[in-house]
């Protein structure tokens, strides 16, 4: 319980964010190894039990219907290994999750990678550096001029698949709750950003230097 109200009233993570822009080679590559990259349908959500953990089911479904898109590695068989999901700002700003309860605003010609897995059994092998590289390329085919991945700084494996997958180190943010309010702060310059709401935009961030 007294675990519980702590979280309620204060929160706290060390976040890197990484960039990249439609400049780099926004060629579609082509699928990796015996496994098919392609989009993914809420037909593949139900046949699949990775998909029925942690009510993940229902939530991915809520998020196709809100425009975002999931792309993943499919075994010959048609067993999921790994899953992305992307989201791309055409003609107006979308809204996509960044820690806790907080969301990202992204303004119209940028997209955000985000959520991404691989199962358990395929780690190591290379999913998720080529999953973050054809996500990338399907952004700017699709008329991105940038994208952006966030993923927690004391995660060194996600990090290196990120800068290795062609996405540069933008910056280091610490993410704070404390009685409701949301204040992002640069380890940089020691900028703060602070909002009562819970959604925060994506170029507040895209502004602090590297």
């Amino acid at each position: 319980m007294i675990g519980r109200v702590r979280r309620v009233l204060y929160y706290r993570r060390c976040l890197d964010l990484f960039t990249a822009s439609s400049s780099q080679e926004a060629s579609l590559p082509h699928d990796y190894e015996q496994f098919s990259f392609r989009p993914l349908s809420v037909n593949d959500f139900s046949a699949d039990a990775l998909f029925r953990e942690k009510n993940r089911f229902s939530k991915f479904v809520k998020r196709l219907a809100s425009g975002h898109q999931c792309f993943g590695f499919v075994e010959p068989g048609g067993q999921i290994v790994a899953y992305f999901w992307l989201s791309i700002a055409h003609d107006a700003s979308t809204t996509v999750p960044l820690a806790g309860a907080l969301s990202f605003q992204i303004d119209p010609g940028h997209a955000y990678v985000w959520d991404c897995r691989t199962r358990e059994s395929h780690q190591g092998r290379g999913l998720y550096r080529e999953g973050l590289r054809r996500a990338q390329a399907l952004a700017f085919t699709l008329g991105a001029r940038s994208a952006s991945i966030v993923c927690n700084a004391d995660n060194l494996a996600s990090r290196m698949g990120i800068l290795a997958a062609g996405f540069t180190h933008h910056t280091t943010v610490e993410v704070f709750r404390v009685f409701g309010l949301w204040i992002v702060k640069d380890k940089v310059r020691s900028a703060y950003l602070p909002s009562w709401r819970p959604v925060l935009p994506l170029s507040d961030f895209l502004c602090l230097p590297a």
